[in-house]
């Protein structure tokens, strides 16, 4: 059990040296909110159903810290180690190959726990964001969306033979996910076109749970939403597993 602490210790240092990374997981998600919130403000507007911009979009900017640890920067990262050999050299150690995995996992979890809360700091301090959900379902839409994209960004480490390959993999659909999904800009106020194309996202239904959750404080009318992240969830991490490589 020490080892695995020191080893998720390492890795969350490793990860916080790294510019991108760092960049991507705390800082990117509240300069968006700060951009849109100082456009719109928080005052209660019809295009966001009567609630004000800010806490109608804090929800939706989680699904945006979660999309830039599991798809921008999980497939980079888990790559780098494969191609610089740290991958078969930790396999080469008395750990075992799940000991590694689990602080994997845990070292993404932690810095999304950390981005995502300078990203609400900003909002609920610099704009004065209000709660008007259930924090049990905030939580569990928090983890189900986390599962299906940490599980698609391990299976486009899986599959990428080159960091460089892992890094355009990881920007196209990360930033295809980040801009259509209403995870940056509210679906509301989307084209109908693009409204149409965030149907086969996953990060929109992840993006409608999260909201649900923090503004309604139900998942009422959100059973697709639930069986879409758990079948990305699911899928993706068996076929993550099938390709996985440690060299």
């Amino acid at each position: 059990m020490r080892a695995f602490w020191n080893l998720a210790l390492t890795q969350i240092k490793i990860y916080l040296r790294e510019p991108a990374a760092a960049f991507f997981t705390l800082a990117w998600a509240p300069l968006m909110l700060i951009l849109f919130g100082s456009i719109y403000g928080n005052d209660p507007a019809t295009f966001v159903g009567g609630y004000g911009f800010i806490d109608a979009t804090t929800a939706a900017y989680i699904a945006m810290v979660i999309d830039n640890v599991g798809l921008l920067t999980i497939p980079v990262d888990v790559a780098m180690k494969r191609e610089t050999g740290m991958l078969h050299r930790l396999r080469a150690t008395p750990l075992r190959s799940s000991t590694f995995i689990l602080a994997d996992v845990l070292t993404y979890i932690i810095v999304l726990m950390l981005g995502t809360l300078i990203m609400c700091a900003v909002a609920v301090f610099g704009f004065g964001a209000q709660f008007y959900g259930n924090w049990g379902l905030l939580f569990l839409a928090f983890l189900l969306t986390t599962f299906a994209m940490y599980a698609m960004g391990y299976l486009l480490a899986a599959i990428a033979p080159s960091v460089q390959v892992a890094n355009i993999f990881g920007f196209i659909v990360g930033f295809i996910m980040m801009f259509l999904s209403g995870a940056t800009i509210p679906m509301e106020v989307l084209p109908p076109a693009v409204q149409n194309i965030s149907r086969f996202i996953p990060l929109t239904y992840g993006v409608r749970l999260l909201k649900a959750s923090w503004l309604q404080g139900s998942w009422e009318g959100e059973g697709l939403s639930v069986g879409v992240l758990l079948g990305v969830a699911l899928i993706c991490s068996a076929l993550a597993a099938r390709f996985w490589r440690w060299e």
